[in-house]
């Protein structure tokens, strides 16, 4: 396995001084969640309620500072209700990768995310990845990582590609030739973007969504 920097991670753009900022993420036109760090009061609510309705998760969501947890639709799939995002900046720990059947083979980044759906008490897990020989669609520029969305009995058929390089016309110019919805609002500010990825089906290689993140 090579060695790379926590740069990559796709939330390090936004940490200053005092640790990460809110993460904005948009997706086929919309706002579809806001991810606060932990340590912030605007996310009390968030941290309550998830620790309410998943107690055995509660000290992974204040384990670490930098921690950035947010709500969601469903606005992709295999998300069906509101979700919760818990980002965890620490590798993705060997018992969660035996409990989801996580290949020991993956180059793993340095944080991981556990998706909640209080309606379905349905826990799945998202694990970023190296792999510089991955199967991807075309894409404009080499993603700088790649994650997979696990239940504890299935592998999701989708993969996000996470990179940073490019701007506006580079997105547009790839949602044009996908066919696929422009993820920012109308509002020019948030085009700012630090990061975009694209989902797409792993078997298949045709690209489903793209999205921007903006941090404020």
């Amino acid at each position: 396995m090579g060695v790379h920097a926590r740069a990559s991670s796709p939330f390090e753009t936004s940490f200053g001084p005092s640790g990460p900022n809110d993460e904005k993420v948009y997706a086929s036109g919309t706002l579809q969640s806001t991810r606060r760090p932990v340590t912030e009061s605007a996310s009390a609510n968030d941290r309550t309620s998830l620790a309410a309705a998943f107690p055995a998760y509660s000290e992974w969501i204040t384990k670490y500072n930098m921690n950035l947890i947010g709500q969601s639709g469903a606005y992709r799939q295999p998300y069906t209700n509101t979700t919760y995002s818990l980002y965890v900046f620490e590798s993705c720990p060997s018992d969660l990768m035996t409990t989801y059947n996580v290949s020991t083979d993956l180059d793993l980044c340095d944080w991981f995310g556990f998706k909640f759906t209080p309606a379905t008490s349905e826990v799945q897990l998202k694990v970023p990845y190296y792999d510089s020989s991955a199967t991807t669609p075309t894409l404009p520029f080499t993603p700088i990582h790649y994650a997979n969305i696990y239940s504890t009995s299935a592998l999701y058929g989708k993969v996000d590609a996470y990179i940073q390089d490019g701007g506006v016309s580079t997105v547009t110019d790839f949602c044009n030739t996908h066919s696929l919805a422009l993820p920012w609002t109308s509002d020019a500010d948030t085009k700012e973007f630090g990061l975009w990825s694209v989902t797409y089906d792993r078997t298949t290689l045709v690209p489903e969504l793209v999205k921007t993140y903006v941090f404020d």
